[in-house]
């Protein structure tokens, strides 16, 4: 087995290892990597990967960000999934220790890489932490007809009729001027949210440009009156909910629920096994929320690395 680093990879092998592998999302994807070494320039891009001869039989992306004469490690950012994908889990801890050697550069003073898959016990270096993360994520059982009569709680499904009633509409967003209202509302939503937010336009064009390998960008609207707006992404077994964007009207028409109920629809369509809701922050409020479409915990783990130059940054 040869373990080693590949910036340059052919995307038709990382797809068919990602095929039938439990671990896969589209954060695994080429089409996820572009996305963002499309939208950020500080980003670098690559793989980590595990072959026997010439065939692949593990990988780990990960994504360079550099700050200044520095550089933060992350697989992957904006606590997207981007843990080992194998042919053998006994390969996870051999493509995670390469990571964290990656890590330990001078150079790199932060590094992350969130295991949502990877199972087994890790052996961590001094210096290196595991916590752990929530997410909420529903079972896909049985068909869509099943989700809303037993899945959707009920006071959730009676709004939601209640607003297909009065005329709300989930549609694709494909117009590049929809697109732009759908990200002026996510942009005055996530000003208080800080962290990363708010992204760049640049991403959600990015993001549409990549709807046929998996992304989808949707709107609530009655008439022509955008509501919100919602990205999801499907991969795999698994779906993911990524980002929303809400006008001041939209919670008077549960554009927020109607926008996840009818990913879930099409993740049903496609023939997924979850939907996953995403982590909540430790916000009830939006725990409850995503519990009421029918979501339940899990528990994943993240392995990070900092150095005391980033600790001290961050104290400043």
């Amino acid at each position: 087995m040869n373990l080693s680093i590949e910036r340059q990879i052919d995307e038709g092998e990382i797809l068919r290892l990602l095929e039938g592998s439990p671990d896969a999302t589209f954060f695994h994807t080429p089409a996820w990597m572009h996305i963002l070494t499309n939208s950020f320039d500080r980003f670098t891009g690559g793989w980590i990967t595990i072959r026997s001869g010439s065939s692949l039989e593990g990988f780990m992306p990960f994504v360079e960000i550099r700050r200044g004469p520095f550089e933060t490690l992350w697989s992957l950012p904006f606590g997207t999934y981007g843990g080992p994908v194998t042919t053998d889990r006994r390969m996870e801890g051999d493509l995670i220790d390469a990571f964290l050697d990656m890590a330990s550069k001078s150079r790199c003073i932060k590094a992350a890489a969130i295991l949502f898959g990877a199972g087994n016990p890790l052996d961590l270096p001094p210096g290196v932490v595991e916590r752990r993360e929530e997410c909420r994520v529903i079972e896909l059982e049985g068909d869509f007809g099943h989700y809303r009569s037993k899945l959707l709680g009920s006071k959730r499904r009676q709004l939601c009729n209640r607003a297909e009633e009065a005329g709300v509409v989930i549609r694709p967003i494909e117009d590049p001027a929809v697109l732009r209202e759908f990200y002026e509302a996510y942009e005055r939503e996530s000003a208080g949210w800080g962290g990363v937010h708010p992204y760049p336009y640049l991403l959600f064009e990015e993001i549409l440009a990549h709807r046929d390998k998996g992304a989808l960008v949707m709107g609530a609207f009655i008439g022509e009156e955008l509501l919100g707006g919602h990205i999801d992404f499907f991969f795999g077994d698994q779906a993911q909910a990524w980002q929303a964007g809400l006008t001041e009207r939209a919670s008077a028409f549960e554009a927020s629920a109607m926008l996840v109920v009818k990913a879930v629809e099409e993740a049903y369509r496609r023939g997924m096994k979850y939907f996953n809701l995403g982590s909540s922050n430790g916000n009830e409020g939006i725990i409850f929320f995503k519990e009421s479409l029918g979501g339940r915990e899990h528990i994943y783990r993240i392995v990070e690395r900092a150095s005391g130059l980033y600790r001290f940054i961050r104290r400043r």
